[in-house]
This record gives structure tokens, C-alpha cells and sequence, in this order.
């Protein structure tokens, strides 16, 4: 697929259905979304499923990640619950 809206959308999919099984894999996949929006609520997605399974590699991750501070700050308190 060509760069925009249905890209986007294909890899939103995509992301949501591996996420649970493979955060690392969606993890990478969601900074090829380029809908800004969109982007952010799949990484946050990520994040907070990748916590659950392996708190370690999703604070490394989050640390990277091109989130708002604000949003990195909640999601590795979040996690430290």
C-alpha cells in the first residue's frame, strides 16, 4: 500500500491483532503510522499490553518512544503499580 490514510489504517489493524502476542514486533510497526493520532493511540496501546507482559523491555521501549512527555510519565507510573 501507498504511504496515507489506508497504510495507516492496514497497519493499525495489523498492530492491534499482534500486539498481544508480539508487542516488541508492534511496537516497531507503529512508528511507520504516519496519522500523528493515530500513531500515538497505537503506541499507547503497545505500552500499556506490553507492560503487562514484560514491564522491563516496555520501559525501555516507552523511554524511546516519540510520545509527549506527559504520556510517557503516566504510562511508567502506570506500570509501577
Amino acid at each position: 500500500l501507498a504511504a496515507g490514510p489506508g497504510l495507516d489504517s492496514a497497519l493499525g489493524a495489523y498492530v492491534s491483532k499482534v500486539t498481544p502476542s508480539f508487542p516488541e514486533t508492534a511496537a516497531g510497526l507503529t512508528g511507520r503510522i504516519d496519522n500523528e493520532a493515530q500513531r500515538s493511540l497505537q503506541m499507547e496501546a503497545v505500552a500499556e499490553a506490553w507492560m503487562v507482559t514484560d514491564a522491563a523491555a516496555a520501559r525501555a521501549w516507552i523511554t524511546l518512544a516519540a510520545l509527549p512527555e506527559t504520556t510517557k510519565i503516566r504510562l511508567l507510573a502506570s506500570g509501577s503499580k
